[in-house]
């Protein structure tokens, strides 16, 4: 088995540790390696350490403040560059370094969270390898393919740091060695002063993504891991300490925003990060806050301005609720008080009515006796009339038997005589009989002969002539069936052709649709807001409601000029809000439009459709910032409202809000600063530089100093009229000549067809003729059956009428009958006769008594008058008593009804009243009631009634109704104002109310976050400069070093997000300081601007260690050798952290410090096993004391 091992080639005071070490101690600066390989090849690494160790400071001071860089170097150095950004010579010097707040450093030099062991099995290259770099410079050499870089690969993984950090294998599994099934990676971490080291091990497995973790032989997990890593301010992930092979090149590829981020992690004051995230984040919700807020204000703006055009229909509104809530209260207390009246008037009706009663007793009892004997006189004449009513009632039952029995023999007689009459006429019946059999006799002879006749006649067989028919039918099959087929056919053709027809209308109407421009902005619409589009659809059928034209919104009313060349621009100075905007040319439309489709939802729905309406005055309108003359001076094309295509009307809304006619456009080449100053002369203005949107304002504060906002503007969408789409253009002219081809090759087959058809027409003509002659032969024989058939109808009925004339009964028979009944009627003609006579004389009895009766009633009667002459002279004055009461009576009854109904409205008024008429009526009540329970109070004591009080309000019912009336007549010469408008008022005000607030809170919120951006800006931003500033110099003094130019300066932006640390160089006096980027310097240019901005920034890290590997490749000597030796100036201080150097070569005489270590990669295929050698190849003092033994065995 192949070994190698990492140890250090130490003084001769570290001997000691040497043979500890061998003899099984582990120290600082030792460790042994083991690497298998699947080829064979067999490798070692040797170290090679400097460190004498005895020197180190035992204890560090710990340092709780954060640390304050020295101010800009500019002020102490050489000019940096001229005005031409060449390189001015000057002496520079390494400003004094600051200590930034690090871990205390423990007794043996490391700083916690410094890496202090490191062992690999089946790693990469690595069979098994542990080896112990040093707490300041390490340098790892070695040739290329040993292995040096698995050991930056070891560090990142071995932390839980995500493998692509290295640029390599994204999944740690392929890290393991090849051949082998698992293996491990252990980092030992310097633990915080005072306590343990902290023991990292990572099991990997090669057919396996997951890993597993153990910190100090337990388990754990990936996040406890990282947690630990990040408590000691570990930062693999951050490129400005953790730098691998395949990532230098990023670097430079880093953007100045991700430079500054990663350097404040990496340096400077701990808290910068955070200070830096808290600006951006608030700045981030400083702006949202910001453009809601303008948001806000534009709506309560539009609102408030909507309210005010309401104002006057609101007064008149509320003036009208005052008479109408006045009216109401009217008509409340008038039936109240219309009640208290009726109330009044029935108690002195009632006072009345009981006097009257009294009275009309009294007269009454002296009446009484009178009255009594009448009531006497009355009955016996009521009895009287009732006998002799009886007697008239039996006599008038009586005179209607008499009646009933002088009818019986009214029809008696009657009888009698038509049984007379029926034996006159016997003799004309027997003539007709006789005459009707003569009549039928001959009838029977006439259809006799008419039917022997008619069955003499000889006709055709209707079965052959069905047979001739059918034998007809089946020759014809053959050319019907052809005249169907053709038929068919051409039924056929007619559907083809319409849909061929059909086809070409649709292509027709499809490519009038595609050259149709405004068909395509307003799918686009639809596609972009559908409310604003079913909005232009609306005003479209609803433009009767306008005074006039309302504008529809700009993305369907405008055209760009040369859309190819301005409608970026157009794009850019439109918002989208303002695309979809309405413009009204007056008031009352802009009211009538928000109305119908805003408020009252005409779209079917709830919308919120942008509206615009100004009064605007011309003479106010702000001029544009420059002259035609400037414009093209500068190199403009002109003002954006000159490229515009738009209706008249439209113009106050281009000017006055969108200020287009002071927005110029021009080319990418146009002089920007120069465009800014003319700008300034005025309030400001936007200008469109190729596509690049520029917003000049001038400051609100100090001295209004301009500044240049700057947006690139995306390609236009909107106002580029895409030309129509070729293919879809062919598709449809496709389809119109194939359907008239299809049309032409249809009427070419119908040509045929009919053709066809007369030929087989001609064919069928002769069957045709043939089938009538049979049916005409069919139909003689028809006729000819249903005439023998009503012959022999009428011969069977007059054989039935002659045989019933034959069997008709003789009249004698009949003459003997009525003789008989004749009889019977004279013998009851008789007895009526007796009983009419009977009954005559008990009627003459009954009426000699009803006679008797009425003179007897008549002489009572008479008494009855004599005795009411006395009784009315006494009932004259009970009358006049009685008609008074009733009078009275009458009045009361009616008062006390009148009194019931007034107190049930008045109860069902005043319990249906509502706010604000209820607090009304009860104010107005109360005086009253307190005067009413003083009345009744005063009646009881019988005391004088007490005076109303003052506020009672004493005015009849007759005087309110006069009041009803006169505030009706304000009413009907009032405006009625729809309630609509005073809902819609108040809605609107107190969603202005709501947003005012909304508004005061959004503010407070914007002061609050001001202040916090204040409060962290002051801490962050000077000790930001300091951190740029330190490395700056040190930055600037090693490029004098080289003979070039370096700076590090911070760029300022008003997004904080947008902030950076710019990196400028120069290598050549012919140049200027030039950014660094990923293409403008050369491969060394960017590795030598690396390493140098690296090395600056190790000062201030605040990270336990740093790495960097092959950072020197693509240097020419010089620079390497400069980078050498500052590296180790830099990282070999006394307060410096470990840092870990990879390459892969080195000069010769370089500088060496003796707080560096060495660790040289011993790696080859034939180096020897050790157990069979029994030396350790990767030991530099047992391969020098091998070299001393056998050189002694060799000497004896």
């Amino acid at each position: 088995m192949a070994r190698r091992d990492m140890s250090t080639a130490a003084p001769d005071s570290d001997r000691d540790a040497q043979r500890d070490y061998r003899n099984g101690a582990v120290k600082r600066g030792f460790g042994k390696g083991e690497v298998r390989r699947a080829n064979g090849r067999k490798s070692s690494v040797k170290d090679a350490d400097a460190d004498a160790d005895g020197d180190e400071e035992d204890e560090e001071d710990e340092e709780d403040e954060d640390d304050q860089g020295e101010g800009s170097p500019r002020g102490k150095k050489r000019a940096r560059a001229n005005t031409t950004g060449d390189s001015v010579p000057g002496g520079s010097q390494v400003p004094q370094r600051v200590q930034v707040k690090t871990q205390p450093r423990d007794t043996d030099g490391y700083i916690p969270g410094s890496i202090v062991r490191i062992q690999l099995e089946n790693f990469v290259t690595y069979d098994y390898v542990e080896f112990r770099p040093g707490p300041y410079l390490n340098m790892i050499l070695g040739p290329n393919g040993t292995g040096k870089s698995s050991i930056a690969c070891a560090i990142c993984i071995g932390l839980n740091f995500p493998a692509k950090t290295l640029g390599r294998a994204n999944d740690v599994h392929h890290f393991v060695k090849n051949t082998a099934e698992k293996g491990y990676v252990e980092l030992e971490l310097k633990g915080p002063k005072g306590r343990p080291n902290i023991i990292i091990r990572r099991n990997l497995t090669a057919n396996s993504k997951s890993t597993t973790f153990t910190i100090n032989d337990k388990s754990a997990s990936g996040r406890e891991v990282s947690e630990q890593v990040e408590k000691l301010n570990v930062q693999v992930g951050n490129k400005c300490t953790f730098l691998p092979q395949d990532k230098v090149s990023e670097f430079a590829r880093m953007t100045s925003q991700e430079l500054l981020k990663e350097t404040q992690k990496a340096a400077g004051n701990e808290n910068l990060t955070r200070w830096h995230e808290i600006l951006i984040s608030s700045g981030k919700d400083l702006r949202e806050i910001q453009m809601s807020l303008d948001s806000d204000k534009a709506t309560l703006k539009t609102a408030e301005d909507r309210n005010a055009a309401l104002e006057r229909d609101v007064e008149r509104f509320r003036e009208r609720l005052k008479l109408e809530q006045e009216q109401t209260l009217l008509e409340v207390l008038i039936p109240v008080q219309q009640y208290r009246e009726m109330r009044v008037r029935y108690r002195e009706i009632k006072k009345a009515q009981r006097v009257a009663v009294r009275k009309l007793q009294e007269q009454k009892e002296k009446n009484a006796p009178a009255l009594q004997f009448k009531e006497e006189l009355d009955m016996r004449y009521t009895k009287t009339n009732r006998l002799r009513d009886a007697a008239k009632s039996r006599m008038q039952e009586k005179m209607k038997a008499l009646k009933n029995k002088q009818g019986a023999n009214t029809r008696l007689e009657a009888r009698a005589e038509d049984l007379q009459g029926e034996l006159k006429s016997l003799k004309k019946e027997e003539k007709a009989r006789q005459k009707k059999i003569v009549d039928t006799t001959a009838d029977m002879e006439k259809y006799s002969a008419e039917v022997e006749t008619l069955r003499l006649v000889e006709l055709e067989d209707d079965d052959l002539i069905r047979e001739e028919l059918q034998q007809i039918n089946n020759e014809r099959q053959g050319v019907r069936k052809r005249v169907n087929d053709i038929q068919s056919k051409l039924i056929g053709n007619a559907d083809r052709y319409g849909a061929q027809k059909n086809l070409i209308g649709q292509a027709n109407m499809e490519m009038v649709k595609l050259d149709d421009v405004g068909h395509r902005r307003m799918q686009a619409l639809q596609q972009f807001n559908v409310d604003h589009h079913d909005a232009v659809l609306w005003l479209r059928a609803n433009k009767s409601r306008f005074k006039m034209e309302v504008f529809e919104p700009l993305f369907i009313s405008i055209s760009v000029k040369e859309p190819r060349k301005h409608a970026t621009a157009m794009e850019g100075l439109i918002s989208s809000d303002r695309l979809k905007t309405f413009v009204a040319q007056c008031q009352e439309d802009y009211d009538t439009f928000n109305r119908c489709v805003n408020d009252e939802g005409c779209l079917g729905r709830k919308a919120n459709i942008n509206t615009w309406f100004r009064t605007v005055n011309p003479d106010r309108m702000p001029q544009p910032p420059m002259s035609h003359d400037e414009l093209r001076g500068l190199g403009f094309h002109g003002y954006a409202l000159e490229f515009l295509e738009f209706p008249e009307g439209l113009r106050p809304f281009l000017t006055h809000e969108l200020q287009l006619h002071r927005a110029a456009i021009g080319p990418s080449n146009v002089n920007v600063n120069k465009a800014m100053d003319l700008v300034t002369r005025g309030p400001g203005a936007q200008f469109v530089a190729g596509s690049t949107l520029n917003i000049v304002k001038k400051s609100a504060y100090g001295k209004r100093a301009a500044f240049n906002s700057t947006r690139d503007l995306r390609p236009a969408k909107t106002f580029v009229d895409t030309a129509v789409d070729p293919t879809l253009k062919q598709r449809w002219e496709t389809q119109k000549r194939d359907a008239a081809r299809q049309i032409a090759l249809i009427e070419e087959e119908d040509a045929e067809l009919k053709e066809q058809e007369k030929e087989v027409d001609k064919e069928d003509k002769g069957f045709r003729e043939r089938t009538a002659s049979c049916t005409k032969r069919r139909t003689t024989i028809q006729n000819h059956k249903a005439k023998l058939m009503r012959a022999e109808e009428n011969l069977k009925k007059a054989e039935r009428q002659y045989k019933t004339a034959l069997n008709a009964p003789s009249v004698d028979e009949k003459s003997e009958g009525i003789k008989r009944e004749l009889g019977e009627v004279v013998r009851k003609r008789k007895a009526v006769a007796y009983e009419y006579a009977h009954l005559a004389r008990e009627i003459l009895t009954e009426n000699v008594e009803a006679s008797r009766l009425a003179l007897k009633a008549l002489q009572i009667k008479a008494n009855g008058i004599a005795l009411e002459e006395t009784i009315k002279k006494k009932q004259a004055k009970y009358n006049a008593a009685l008609q008074e009461f009733q009078r009275i009576n009458d009045e009361f009854d009616k008062c006390k009804t009148d009194s019931t109904e007034h107190l049930k409205l008045y109860k069902q008024v005043v319990e249906s009243l509502v706010s604000p008429i209820k607090e009304m009526y009860e104010e107005l009540e109360l005086p009253r009631q307190r005067h009413d329970t003083a009345m009744d109070a005063a009646q009881k004591a019988g005391q004088p009634e007490p005076a109303p009080p003052e506020g009672m309000d004493t005015r009849s019912s007759q005087q309110m109704q006069n009041d009803v009336d006169a505030v009706v007549a304000k009413l009907e010469l009032s405006a009625n104002t729809n309630k609509g408008v005073l809902d819609q008022y108040n809605r609107r005000k107190e969603e202005i109310d709501n947003l005012s607030q909304t508004i005061d809170e959004k503010e407070r919120r914007i002061a609050r976050v001001e202040r916090e951006i204040g409060n962290a800006k002051e801490n962050w931003l000077p000790a930001l400069k300091n951190l740029v500033s330190s490395i700056g110099q040190k930055f600037s003094a090693a490029f004098d070093r080289i003979g070039c130019a370096g700076e590090v300066r911070i760029g300022e932006h008003e997004d904080f997000d947008k902030w950076t640390i710019d990196i400028l160089v120069k290598f050549r006096d012919s140049e200027k300081m030039q950014l660094l980027t990923a293409q403008r310097q050369s491969g060394g240019e960017r590795a030598l601007t690396t390493i140098l901005y690296l090395l600056s920034l190790t000062e201030e890290a605040r990270a336990p260690f740093s790495l960097v590997d092959e950072i020197n490749q693509g240097m020419d000597a010089r620079a390497e050798r400069m980078v050498h030796n500052s590296m180790v100036q830099a990282t070999c201080q006394e307060d410096s952290a470990q840092y870990f150097l990879i390459t892969p070569k080195l000069l010769t005489d370089l500088d060496y410090h003796k707080r560096m270590k060495v660790l040289c990669v011993n790696n080859g295929e034939w180096l020897p096993d050790e157990k069979e050698t029994g030396v350790k190849f990767g030991s530099l003092m047992g391969l020098i004391d091998g070299f001393v033994k056998a050189r002694a065995a060799s000497s004896q």
